[in-house]
């Protein structure tokens, strides 16, 4: 199970997260739990989510479970320079990859119904100047997100977006 993975070799303590330049975090409300887990082996040597599930293609920094009462979000996180692209590839990669880990997972009926509470979301974090055709580029994360699940922000924090 990739949350094995995760927990035993991503989850990092606290609620922010840097590389380089970049930082996002998360200052906890009242009656939220949050955990990050830096899940790209570049950033996190220990990480062995790539090898244990044979991950070739692109994953994103970080991966944010944020959950308040019954709201339960996974949120894929990328901080890029100006790449978004790649960003966008990285995080709908990384997607992609959890919901077929977590679908497998999914033979009992209960646990199929946890998995449609989870709500996905995706945040790309630039340090560098955001392009001007961002609705050309964003048209992966819509299909994959959904409308308003998905941000290319400068804010470091997280909160709103989460919380939205």
């Amino acid at each position: 199970m990739p949350f094995n993975t995760l927990l035993l070799t991503s989850l990092i303590h606290g609620t922010s997260f840097s590389e380089g330049r970049c930082q996002v975090r998360l200052c906890l409300e009242p009656g939220e739990t949050v955990l990050f887990f830096v899940v790209d082996d570049q950033s996190n040597p220990d990480c062995t989510l790539r090898q244990d599930f044979g991950v070739t293609g692109s994953i994103c920094d970080l991966v944010v479970f944020y959950v308040r009462g019954h709201n339960k979000v996974i949120c894929l996180v990328e901080l890029k320079g100006s790449d978004i692209e790649r960003a966008i590839e990285q995080v709908t990669s990384t997607r992609r990859f959890l919901q077929e880990s977590l679908r497998q997972l999914a033979k009992c009926k209960e646990f199929r119904s946890h998995l449609r509470q989870i709500e996905w979301k995706a945040y790309i974090h630039p340090h560098g100047s955001v392009p001007r055709d961002t609705k050309r580029l964003c048209k992966p994360l819509q299909q994959d997100f959904g409308k308003g699940n998905f941000d290319i922000s400068r804010k470091e924090d997280l909160g709103e977006f989460l919380r939205s």
